[in-house]
């Protein structure tokens, strides 16, 4: 009776295990998964040349996914103009949160969205110009 009784408790214990491992939040390189709110995605961090893999995994994995939160200082444009393409063509909205900031490459995803909100910091820079003519102004 009590290796039945073990074995139960071993088996509610493996249980237990699996509910705490399928409620922990997930990492797909800056891109974080929180099964708490299973509609959202945050990109917290640097867009390197892995990001855009790393959110299509992110995305794959749970299709449920309609606001992408953005808090993020920039990094490969090119990156980001290929999640940015995936942002758009799944209809994501996204959202710079007050305590946030979305700057250089992270605005073209934020731009990408279905609906933008922004309560942080957005930050967008021109592209470079060699002479006076090439100028913005005012």
């Amino acid at each position: 009776m009590k290796a039945i009784l073990r074995s139960g408790y071993i088996a509610l214990a493996i249980m237990g295990l699996a509910v705490s491992a399928s409620a922990a939040t997930e990492r797909f390189g800056p891109f974080i998964y929180d099964p708490q709110t299973p509609k959202d995605l945050k990109l917290a961090g640097q867009i390197d040349l892995r990001s855009a893999l790393n959110f299509r995994r992110a995305f794959d994995a749970h299709p449920e996914i309609e606001r992408l939160y953005l808090d993020s200082g920039g990094g490969s444009v090119q990156t980001a103009l290929l999640i940015a393409d995936d942002v758009h063509r799944a209809d994501i909205s996204t959202f710079i949160e007050s305590n946030a900031r979305c700057y250089s490459a992270c605005a073209y995803i934020f731009f990408a969205g279905q609906t933008r909100q922004v309560d942080g910091r957005l930050g967008v820079h021109q592209i470079s110009s060699v002479g006076p003519a090439d100028e913005q102004s005012l």
